[in-house]
């Protein structure tokens, strides 16, 4: 349900839940012999003379390396009077150093001292006219200092070497640097890995902070937001977990210290306080002597005992309240155990008879059943508390948060009561194992997995016993613990309809540096010349590296061998999607709630999971997908159920309620969702009448649904074309006849397939939709300009043009929206091909940015678009870039066939990389300008600009420059 993706993404997105650290339990030790040679076992583990730690992992079943540098610290660190600061450090640490990101330090440092002063002096001063002084003083040091330094210094670096995803996060007990990058470029990431944390050196302090403030701003839009700190606050009462706002609160924010940070960094990046992790394409034996040598630089450190914080049990039910969320929603947060505990194997496995993605949890028979609207568990484990909070969104019409609480309460008592049986108390645990063993298969994954061992103080020989003791909890255990940690004592929120009051920051009036012009700093001129390996090519072989078997007219297996484990996945594809038919959209989510005839939901739900599988079934704008995936050696059962399912559906009109109250919740969370309508405005500009949000049925069609209408639409999508996508281990030619066999039967005409693509919307002139929102304090300004005809021969050229325009950390939009100005924390815009070779280039672009930014991050974007700066000394690392990227842009083994569909959509008849990186190594600073010249700046086609935003902070006459303001209402743009 999208309602439980909204609350669940968000806390990802801004890290304050480190969901990942809960190391995942294990089921009987049939499916680790096969698997675990491959997974973590495969680690080794040193520690320098310093104290810093080294782990590894080897993977060369794909061809790049994750790699990371954690820091035990984060916003639980931070000082009570300096909160953000872990946060804000992170930011920093990508500004350089002593010697990297600047020109001439010598002649930098006595204007950075000078500012560092200032910023000590105005967290002393109250009187505003003394602040504004101090602020301008600040702001003339920032601007002296700021000839000297070299922006975005670090990311080109990493660029030049092929890296992808170079990022950081912050969470409550940790910081992570991390990107993934080509193997023959180990040597140069390790250098400026450890050089990075070495003398760094913290300029464009002010400009920074305003980024800060973006990111801020961002998260106070969303308002589960406001629901986490509200809950944290009340939950954690004693403890920073609760306490203290990991991007800062807004006073300390207007107060930094540089003096602090310094002192912060000084404390918490030492030595013996971080740890490198790998994971990918390399030898373990050969990277371990320069990783000695890089690293065994750092300096080792005391770092201080953190202290203890207790939390007392809840005194019963403690109850609090707010208006916070569109539709009513409830909180129940118990007190569990932080990582480590001797009962967390036994609470995981609890956790997971009450809720888990397959839908067979106490809670999830809940929502199946329609008892409540939506169940959610959000498991919380950290290094010195732990807590699970049980989110409920009672039935829209008819029930109250009150009674949808009892419901839960029920249930608990039921798990605590042993109302399960041994059969489930096995699955669970065989499904928890398979959900480790997948998140093995992705280096990212892996590495951090590696880190929060790390983190968690956790040794590896732990980490790898851990499978073994959850094998080894019996249903006594798990008893025990449900009895212990889910009794009568716990918090209870409740959320009625409404929105807490936002803080709208005032832009600042401080001038924006202008920084030194493509000057390459001592550091970086000893990088560049650092030796590299050869890379390897490994592009996809389209005859040797899947196999392709008709399975009947219209009916294609991709057949691709997994290497590492035995966990099978096949994905069925029909031919039609929602853009030909939007009733598909409930057709397929109505085919998740009941089972085949004469089965209850639950029974076929449990059905799978005895198999330890699993199944969804969803449409997207051109397919209905069934995909299934679990142990290799329970296909063929899997097959039978889904088959059952899909051809003879269970008749319940009951469940046409269920589909109306989703539809109800899930647009009124989208109309709360700022960013959400913003994404809404845009797709309507795009495509205008076509936009999926007005061709989708409305509320009143899908309650005059009958459960005949449905399944008779999702039997005429099993007449389309069909794609099967099979990754396991079982050879080709078995799997064609299990299909063959189980599932087609002869059943099915497969009509060619719809694969339709909405007409665009064309305009003659500049224009600007503008979707008011006074409640919005970032405005999201979404723009794009219609190109030319896609044309394969120089996709290698609108590589390179992304790259040096908006592609990156390194690239233009960035630099010129929120490095230079500080305009925005997220900017970026690249030309995206077509999904078919006869579609058009679109260059489309984001920013998120304060509203009284707006018209100057607009006057900004424009100017990048109409006359694009020339830095032709860029070219040598854009080649670079690309050449590297390419490298390693093979798809993984799950997804691998269903990207050479979208290749072969497009008219490739190769990997398309494998051609471009033949022609990469051409590119010239003229073929670059004349390109964009070509597709940008002399298309003929006008910009159009998507705003949703306060229009009381965005000057109107200022906005009318941009082209004909065009006033649309939210009932306009979505049904």
């Amino acid at each position: 349900m999208k309602q439980r993706l909204f609350f669940l993404c968000f806390f990802h997105a801004i890290g304050l839940l480190s969901l990942q650290a809960q190391l995942p339990v294990s089921a009987p030790a049939g499916l680790r012999s096969e698997s675990l040679t491959n997974g973590y076992e495969a680690v080794t583990k040193a520690v320098l003379p310093n104290g810093f730690e080294v782990y590894l992992h080897e993977d060369h079943t794909s061809p790049n390396i994750f790699g990371a540098v954690a820091v035990k610290a984060g916003g639980k660190y931070d000082p009570k009077d300096a909160t953000g600061m872990g946060h804000y450090l992170e930011h920093m640490l990508f500004k350089g150093t002593t010697t990297m990101g600047t020109s001439n330090y010598a002649k930098e440092k006595p204007f950075l001292d000078r500012i560092d002063s200032l910023y000590e002096e105005l967290g002393k001063t109250s009187d505003p006219e003394q602040r504004a002084s101090i602020q301008k003083q600040i702001n003339e040091n920032a601007v002296a200092a700021a000839e000297f330094a070299i922006p975005n210094e670090l990311d080109r670096m990493l660029e030049s070497i092929g890296s992808e995803g170079v990022n950081a996060f912050t969470n409550v007990e940790q910081i992570v640097y991390h990107n993934s990058f080509p193997p023959n470029q180990v040597e140069k990431w390790l250098d400026i890995y450890a050089a990075r944390f070495q003398n760094p050196v913290f300029r464009l302090f002010q400009s920074e902070l305003e980024t800060v403030y973006e990111e801020k701003n961002r998260a106070m839009d969303e308002f589960t937001y406001a629901i986490y700190r509200k809950v944290s606050s009340a939950f954690f009462k004693n403890h920073p977990y609760g306490q203290q706002d990991i991007l800062g609160e807004t006073d300390h924010l207007k107060n930094p210290s540089l003096t602090k940070m310094y002192a912060y960094f000084n404390t918490y990046y030492v030595a013996n306080n971080m740890a490198l992790v790998m994971s990918g394409d390399f030898n373990a034996a050969e990277v371990m002597p320069l990783i000695a040598k890089k690293f065994g630089a750092l300096q080792k450190g005391d770092v201080p005992k953190y202290p203890e914080y207790p939390e007392a049990p809840f005194k019963g039910r403690e109850y609090i309240s707010g208006h916070y969320t569109p539709v009513k929603a409830g909180i129940m947060g118990f007190r569990t155990v932080p990582n480590g505990h001797p009962d967390g194997p036994a609470l995981d496995i609890a956790n997971h008879l009450l809720f888990n993605t397959g839908e067979t949890g106490f809670l999830n028979k809940l929502q199946l059943d329609h008892k409540v609207l939506a169940a959610i568990m959000i498991p919380m484990r950290f290094n010195d508390h732990g807590g699970n909070w049980l989110v409920m969104i009672p039935k829209i019409i008819g029930q109250s948060t009150a009674q949808a609480e009892a419901l839960f309460l029920a249930e608990l008592d039921k798990l605590k009561a042993g109302a399960f049986s041994n059969s489930s108390l096995e699955s669970a645990k065989l499904k928890l194992q398979i959900q480790f063993e997948q998140n093995l298969e992705s280096n990212n994954n892996c590495g951090l997995l590696m880190a929060d061992a790390f983190i968690q103080g956790r040794t590896w020989e732990e980490v790898s016993s851990y499978p073994q003791v959850v094998a080894a909890v019996t249903k006594e255990q798990v008893l025990e613990v449900a009895k212990k940690y889910y009794g009568p004592n716990y918090l209870m929120f409740e959320s009625k309809m409404g929105f807490p009051k936002k803080e709208k920051l005032q832009k600042p009036g401080f001038v924006a540096p202008k920084p030194a012009k493509e000057a390459v700093s001592t550091y970086a001129t000893q990088f560049y010349q650092l030796p590299e390996g050869k890379p390897v090519a490994r592009f996809v072989d389209f005859r040797n590296d899947f196999t392709t078997l008709s399975l009947a007219p219209h009916a294609t297996l991709l057949h691709t061998r997994n290497p590492l484990n035995g966990i099978f996945q096949y994905t069925i594809k029909f031919g039609i999607g929602t853009e030909s038919s939007p009733i598909l959209e409930q057709a397929a989510a109505y085919m998740n709630m009941v089972g085949p005839m004469g089965w209850t939901t639950d029974s076929i739900k449990r059905s799978f999971e005895q198999l330890g599988c699993e199944y969804a079934i969803y449409a997207d704008d051109n397919y209905v997908v069934a995909e299934c995936s679990g142990p290799e050696e329970h296909m063929v059962e899997s097959l039978v159920l889904l088959s059952n399912l899909l051809t003879n559906p269970t008749l319940d009109d009951k469940q046409i309620e269920t589909l109306v109250d989703e539809a109800k919740s899930d647009r009124k969370f989208e109309n709360r969702n700022v960013q959400t309508v913003g994404e809404i405005a845009m797709r309507h500009a795009l495509v205008g009448k076509e936009s999926q949000y007005l061709k989708r049925l409305t509320v009143k069609e899908i309650k005059a649904l009958t459960a005949k209408q449905l399944t008779d639409e999702f039997a005429k999508a099993m007449g389309m074309a069909v794609e099967v996508h099979y990754v396991g281990r079982k050879e080709a030619k078995w799997i064609a006849e299990a299909f063959q066999t189980l599932f087609f039967k002869g059943r099915f005409p497969h009509q060619q397939a719809q694969f339709l693509v909405p007409g665009q919307s064309t305009y003659d002139a500049p224009t600007v939709l503008f979707v008011e929102r006074g409640d919005a304090i970032q405005t999201q300004l979404f723009f794009f300009q219609q190109g030319l005809h896609f044309s394969r021969e120089n996709a290698w050229l609108a590589d390179c043009f992304n790259e040096y325009f908006g592609g990156s950390m390194a690239g233009l939009v960035f630099q010129e929206i929120r490095e230079f100005r500080s305009l925005a924390y997220t900017a970026r815009a690249r030309l995206n091909n077509p999904p078919t070779p006869d579609g058009q280039r679109i260059l489309r672009g984001y920013i998120g940015c304060q509203a009284d930014k707006t018209i100057e991050a607009m006057t900004t974007m424009q100017g990048l678009l109409q006359k694009m700066p020339s830095k032709p000394e860029r070219a040598e690392l854009i080649k670079k870039s690309v050449e590297q990227s390419a490298y390693m842009a093979r798809p993984g083994f799950r997804d691998l066939t269903e990207t050479v569909v979208e290749w072969k959509r497009l008219g490739y008849a190769e990997d398309p990389w494998e051609g471009r990186v033949r022609q990469y190594g051409g590119l010239d600073w003229a073929a670059l300008e004349q390109f964009y010249q070509t597709n940008i700046q002399n298309s003929g086609k006008p910009i159009v600009w998507v705003l949703t935003g306060d229009p009381k902070r965005i000057d109107a006459t200022a906005l009318a420059k941009f082209g004909k303001v065009i006033r649309v209402k939210e009932s306009d743009i979505h049904n």
